[in-house]
């Protein structure tokens, strides 16, 4: 299988170029984290990081880092950076995200580009977060929570179900769509063995169809970015070739990344307006497409959900764990649906009969007429709770906090629910009765 994908790879560049792709195989996989914003600024960043970092072309928020960083960090596991390959993030940069926009990331888990559209949009407007996979639905979430993400919609659905419910909705759509994964070869050798050409025609296919469902979620004057960590012709140019001849209101338009590879020249497209990333040039490989639907912007009004008002023992409960300020300003956006609390963006559109895994915030759920709190509450909150105990990333009380152990504190005055931070940065909540603390960590995240 490998003599077969690079002579085929052979095929689409200059010797020099083949001859430095060949090389990377060689070479050592280089790791990336991205900060996020969401919690925490780029500079204050640097300041804590234990380990070197090196700047990156994508991004102010990517770094190069060595092999001792792992997601088993407090700061990962906190939500203050992702681990992110760098030419993935490209993805995400060439949709060119402002706040309020409306955003869809169709084939969205494990959610690394959701993650980071999460921090474009800085809580404002929204993001419906799609996974058609359930138990990868459930990575998604997880990865949704950790960041710290308020206006998130995370979904598991069928791509044609949900962008036909959502028809003309959004501004920004991203499909990242499943593909052969040839960009993966690099670090995992041993996907190579179950590659075949097969394979990557059956990808194109699927391709194709998650394209049109998400043609027609796009708003008119909206922008439609496709991506894919492969490097076959038939699941990239060929596909965004005949997508384009099925919807000549669609019009490709300069990625505007700093990598500036263009496409391999092929029929019916201009390859100079797509992208493609090699890992001799960054990361490990990616495909990048850009377009428009042609029009002035036009999205669809859409109906919003509703839920029932708070009572008064919840409202206890916000009003003793977020600042003051934050909750008058933000108190109409908490709303009961059924016994669970839940936050959203007041745009937030409605949902009906799709598959919802998450919607917002959830805050927390009444059990046996008690109201016990959520650690997506904790986590989408971090900057404005008021009752929290503070360690320092030394402190052995952060490791046995996340693995799920009792810990004591007394360095604090206050009974009830509160956050645990390590260096002021949330990393989960505890029930504390005078220094005993009751550890509310989940248990899918813990270490072991």
């Amino acid at each position: 299988m490998l003599d077969t994908f690079m002579k085929r790879m052979q095929t689409y560049m200059t010797t020099e170029d083949f001859e430095a792709f060949k090389a990377t195989f060689d070479a050592p996989v280089t790791r990336y984290v991205r900060v996020n914003p969401l919690r925490i600024s780029v500079y204050k960043f640097k300041e804590i990081f234990p380990y070197p970092l090196q700047e990156t072309s994508v991004s102010q928020y990517h770094f190069s880092v060595g092999d001792e960083v792992s997601g088993n960090h407090p700061y990962h596991l906190g939500g203050l950076f992702y681990m992110q390959d760098a030419s993935a993030g490209c993805a995400v940069e060439a949709m060119h995200i402002q706040e309020g926009d409306r955003v869809l990331d169709l084939c969205a888990a494990p959610g690394g580009k959701s993650t980071q559209i999460s921090g474009y949009l800085n809580q404002k407007g929204f993001l419906v977060s799609n996974e058609y996979v359930k138990n990868r639905a459930q990575i998604l979430l997880s990865n949704t929570e950790r960041i710290g993400a308020r206006n998130t919609l995370v979904v598991n659905e069928h791509p044609q179900k949900l962008c036909t419910y959502y028809e003309g909705v959004f501004n920004k759509v991203l499909v990242d769509a499943p593909c052969s994964g040839e960009g993966m070869f690099h670090k995992d050798h041993e996907a190579i063995d179950h590659w075949s050409l097969e394979h990557v025609d059956s990808c194109a296919k699927r391709q194709k169809e998650i394209l049109d469902s998400a043609y027609i979620a796009l708003a008119q004057g909206g922008e439609l970015v496709y991506s894919t960590c492969t490097f076959s012709l038939q699941e990239n140019e060929y596909v965004i070739r005949d997508f384009l001849a099925e919807h000549p209101d669609m019009e490709l338009i300069d990625p505007q990344i700093a990598i500036t590879r263009p496409g391999i020249n092929v029929e019916g497209i201009d390859h100079t307006l797509v992208r493609r990333i090699y890992p001799m040039d960054t990361g490990e490989g990616h495909f990048i497409a850009r377009m428009r639907k042609v029009g002035e912007c036009d999205a669809r009004v859409y109906k919003c959900i509703k839920g029932s008002p708070v009572t008064k023992e919840i409202t206890a409960f916000l009003v003793e764990q977020l600042s003051e300020e934050f909750y008058q300003e933000n108190k109409k956006r908490f709303f009961m649906v059924e016994n669970s609390l839940y936050y959203w963006s007041i745009q937030m559109p409605a949902f009906d009969d799709l598959h919802i895994v998450r919607c917002g915030v959830l805050c927390g759920s009444v059990e046996k007429n008690h109201f016990r709190p959520h650690h997506h509450f904790y986590m989408a909150f971090a900057d404005q709770l008021t009752k929290k105990i503070n360690l320092d990333i030394h402190d052995e009380r952060v490791v046995q906090y996340l693995k799920g152990n009792e810990i004591t504190c007394e360095e604090v005055d206050f009974n009830g629910y509160g956050a645990v931070c390590v260096h002021g940065h949330v990393l989960g909540f505890i029930k504390k009765s005078k220094a005993q603390c009751k550890n509310h960590y989940p248990k899918g995240l813990r270490l072991v």
